[in-house]
């Protein structure tokens, strides 16, 4: 009977030894846990973004002495000097990009690029430069027929040589307003898309079109006009083959998401409360949606976003009378 207690007295001991050492294991496993949680989340930083946008309005100024010409509906644009045919006279591009509507505003621009396709020269090689528009100026109606390279009768409000807006409104002086130095140039040669490269003017006239939008009166495209047959022909945005149209890139850094204290972390509104803990939560360990802002899901202000450390932060401001957050940057 001895042996029977003894045994039950072992086996006892043996599973209390068992189970102590699984706690201890789950434990351990339990504090590397909260340990990874706590100082494996990496620091957050503003990421940049980049956005197409598409012409908002273009034109032609054909030189002419009348201001009668324009071809605000056509589906061509042009730069340089034309032959004979054309009369020896020069063309202008207007173009603009509602830069406002589609970037936040207080953003920071990083870069700029322009991407227009050429369709028909009677030329090589050809420097083709942007000029920041210091005027408004109009889009009509007008359409010119088979090249579009004659223009076409101005319509209400259309640009002309002279005019901003048909046919009321002149321009200061004949063939636009604009800065007489180049926002950018590019070399422009045969029939292929073209790009005018980032550039710090181009960078400069883009920040300053989203920070004044009243401001925003686009480019002009001038070419070669000292000598003759240099003209090249542009798609507009009203091409028919739509991949052809001029399109803009920018690359700019949204303003900052955090405003006040920091603890927003739904996005609601309203900082360090039970659904922002409930938010929290789903995001550390049911898998949900990441804060919308990293910076208010930094409570504790460490550099890093949705620890355990903001956890145990986010619990002490509303259970237990702990600090305030810190207010955003």
């Amino acid at each position: 009977m001895d042996h029977v207690f003894r045994d039950f007295y072992l086996d006892k001991q043996n599973f209390s030894m068992m189970t102590k050492a699984l706690f201890f294991k789950l434990k351990l496993t339990f504090l590397l846990l909260l340990t990874f949680l706590a100082f494996s989340s990496t620091g957050y930083t503003s990421e940049s973004v980049e956005v197409q946008i598409g012409a908002a309005k273009d034109n032609t100024l054909y030189e002419s002495a009348t201001g009668s010409l324009s071809n605000g509906s056509g589906e061509h644009f042009f730069v340089g000097q034309t032959a004979a045919g054309g009369g020896f006279k020069i063309r202008r591009g207007l173009i603009a990009f509602n830069i406002a509507e589609k970037i936040p505003a207080g953003s920071s621009i990083q870069s700029v690029v322009l991407t227009i396709s050429m369709n028909k020269t009677i030329s090589g090689n050809q420097t083709v430069s942007l000029h920041k528009l210091v005027a408004d100026w109009g889009e009509g109606t007008s359409e010119a027929a088979f090249g579009e390279g004659m223009g076409a009768p101005a319509t209400t409000n259309d640009a002309t040589w002279l005019h901003r807006f048909y046919d009321s409104i002149l321009w200061t002086t004949a063939g636009g307003d604009y800065i007489p130095s180049a926002s950018a140039s590019t070399t422009v040669g045969g029939i292929a898309s073209y790009t005018f490269g980032s550039s710090p003017q181009l960078v400069v006239d883009a920040q300053d079109w989203l920070d004044n939008p009243g401001n925003n009166f686009g480019w002009v495209l001038t070419g070669s006009e000292d000598t003759t047959l240099t003209a090249k022909r542009f798609a507009s945005k009203d091409n028919v083959n739509e991949t052809s149209r001029p399109i803009l890139s920018v690359t700019y850094i949204p303003p900052p998401c955090c405003i006040g204290l920091r603890g927003d972390f739904d996005g609601d509104g309203n900082n360090a409360t039970t659904l922002d803990l409930d938010y929290l939560v789903d995001d550390m360990f049911r898998g949900g949606p990441a804060s919308p802002c990293p910076e208010e899901a930094d409570i504790n202000n460490d550099g890093r976003i949705s620890t355990i450390l903001d956890l145990t932060f986010l619990i002490d401001v509303i259970y237990r009378g702990g600090a305030a957050p810190d207010s955003c940057p």
